[in-house]
This record gives structure tokens, C-alpha cells and sequence, in this order.
């Protein structure tokens, strides 16, 4: 099984073309949208201004948990798509907390 990231500025195209990626691939796929992670939760009847930082950090730990679950069970590609990540810096930060995880399963 493999991993894809893709990254990148807002409104640059990410999802357009990772959606069309998916099709390419073989077998199955877990898509990770991090975006969806960061504003699906959060943002029902809100504002994006309203979302707190330790809302941000949860909405993070959450995707980590989840592509944890995916790398461990080890069955399907892992296609992930968004600028989402976190640090002691704040939003945005580097892929260690991703990398390190993928690293961990062998992807």
C-alpha cells in the first residue's frame, strides 16, 4: 500500500486533481481531506473566525488518529489532500506528525 499527499495553497487545485488521482489508483483507497477534518466539524451554524485554536488542534488530532487507524490496518492506499497540520508554531506547521506515522506503518 502507498501514501499521496497532496499540498498545497488554498483554492490552488488540490481537490480538483486528487479526485481525478484516485481514479488512477488500484485497489482500495482511504481519502484524508484535512479540510474536512478542520471546517466539516466545526463549522455548522459558525463562522470560520469563531473556530478556537484548541478547536484546530483537536480537529488535527483527530485526522492523526484516523490515518493512524488506516496506516495500522494496512489495506488500503492512503490518499490525503489539504494544508492542514499542526506544530508547536500553530496551524500550518511541517508533515512530521503525518510522515512519522506513514513512516511508522512502512508506507
Amino acid at each position: 500500500m502507498k501514501a499521496y499527499i497532496f499540498r498545497g495553497p488554498p483554492a490552488s487545485g488540490k481537490g480538483t486533481i486528487t479526485k481525478e488521482f484516485i481514479k488512477l489508483i488500484p485497489g482500495k483507497v482511504a481519502y484524508l481531506e484535512l479540510d474536512n477534518f478542520r471546517w466539516g466539524f466545526h463549522l455548522y451554524n459558525r463562522e470560520v473566525k469563531d473556530v478556537t485554536e484548541e478547536e484546530h488542534k483537536l480537529a488535527y488530532e483527530n485526522f492523526l488518529s484516523v490515518l493512524e487507524n488506516y496506516s495500522q490496518n494496512g489495506n488500503y492506499n492512503l490518499v490525503i489532500e489539504g494544508l492542514f497540520s499542526w506544530n508547536e508554531h500553530g496551524a500550518h506547521g511541517n508533515m512530521d506528525d503525518i510522515v512519522g506515522i506513514l513512516e511508522k506503518y512502512n508506507f
